[in-house]
């Protein structure tokens, strides 16, 4: 499996970065043997992640592990059918292990907001999910 990865730098041992759109780099990680392929972030100083956004869905990972991610980015990997997991500032290596071990939380919304489950449970609900 595939796995991508927001990172501050060009190896596993590199943190992953706090935002998702300003990560200097992608790694893209084949988890069966650990090799991966290094993208430089083209639009790291104005961008909306767009392109690295582009990248994950085009090298068909099936996750990220970032920061935050920005609305525009967000859409795009969540309609891909990416799972987004949160890692910022923990070593590549280490991210993915804690991933694989369900440890990381998931990126539910864009920007850094906090995600409050719905309560169904009283009939309040308009969500469509009764």
């Amino acid at each position: 499996m595939i796995i991508a990865l927001a990172s501050k730098g060009v190896d596993l041992d590199a943190p992953i970065a706090e935002e998702f759109e300003k990560s200097p780099y992608l790694l893209m990680v084949e988890t069966d043997n650990m090799s991966y392929e290094v993208f430089q972030n083209p639009e790291l100083e104005d961008g909306l992640g767009l392109a690295m956004a582009e990248k994950v869905v085009a090298s068909d990972c099936e996750a990220v592990i970032s920061g935050t991610i920005e609305a525009e980015a967000f859409e795009v990997l969540s309609e891909a059918q990416v799972t987004r997991y949160y890692g910022a500032n923990i070593a590549g290596r280490k991210a993915l292990d804690m991933m694989q071990a369900y440890e990381l939380d998931y990126i539910r919304v864009p920007n850094g907001e906090m995600w409050e489950p719905h309560d169904h449970s009283q009939g309040t609900c308009n969500c469509g999910e009764h």
